[in-house]
C-alpha cells in the first residue's frame, strides 16, 4: 500500500468520522433542547399552580388565626373596653361570632381538603378537635370563676400548640429560598 492510498483512505475514514460524530453532536444537542424545554414548559406551569394555590393558603391561614385571635382574647382577657366606656365580655363577642366563623370554615373545607399536603391536613384535623375543645369550655359555662378559667387556659394551651405547629408546617410548605438558590 502507497503512502497516498494511506492517505485517501485515512481522509475518507476520518471525514466520516467526523460526519458521524457531528450527527451525533446534533442529535445530542436536539435531545436536550427538547428537555429544557419541557422542563422550562413544567416550571412554568408549576409557578403559575403555586401563585394560584398561594392565594387560597393564605386565606386558608387568614382565617385560622382569626379564630386563633377570638379564642386567645376569651382565654386571656374578660372584657374589652369600647370607646363609649362600655365594657364587652369576649365570652359574648366570642359567642356572637362562633357561628358565622363556622359557617365561614363550611365554604371553603372542600377547597383545603384538595390542597393542603396530608401532613398539613392531619394538623388542620387537630385543630379543629382543639378549636371544638374550646368551643365545648365556652359553652359550658354562663359565668367567670377560677375553675373556668383555668379550663379556657388549658384548652387554649391546645390551640396555642396546634397554631404553633400550623405556622411551621405552612412555612416549610411555602418557603422558596432554596428553590431560588438552586436556579
Amino acid at each position: 500500500m502507497s503512502w497516498q492510498r494511506v492517505l485517501i483512505e485515512g481522509g475518507i475514514i476520518s471525514v466520516l468520522v467526523s460526519f458521524i460524530v457531528s450527527l451525533i453532536i446534533l442529535w445530542v444537542k436536539n435531545c436536550l433542547t427538547k428537555k429544557i424545554e419541557r422542563l422550562r414548559h413544567e416550571f412554568t406551569f408549576s409557578k403559575a399552580t403555586y401563585e394560584q394555590h398561594l392565594g387560597h393558603i393564605l386565606d386558608y391561614y387568614d382565617k385560622f388565626y382569626q379564630d386563633y385571635r377570638l379564642c386567645q382574647k376569651v382565654a386571656k382577657v374578660d372584657a374589652i373596653k369600647q370607646p363609649d366606656g362600655k365594657e364587652i365580655r369576649t365570652i359574648d363577642i366570642y359567642r356572637n361570632k362562633i357561628d358565622d366563623r363556622i359557617g365561614e370554615w363550611n365554604k371553603i373545607e372542600a377547597k383545603i381538603r384538595i390542597l393542603l399536603p396530608e401532613k398539613i391536613l392531619k394538623i388542620h384535623e387537630k385543630s379543629i378537635r382543639c378549636f371544638n375543645n374550646f368551643n365545648k369550655v365556652v359553652k359550658s359555662h354562663n359565668f367567670y370563676n377560677a375553675e373556668f378559667k383555668a379550663e379556657l387556659e388549658k384548652a387554649f394551651e391546645g390551640v396555642h400548640e396546634v397554631k404553633k405547629e400550623m405556622e411551621s408546617s405552612l412555612k416549610d410548605l411555602l418557603r422558596t429560598e432554596d428553590l431560588m438558590a438552586k436556579v
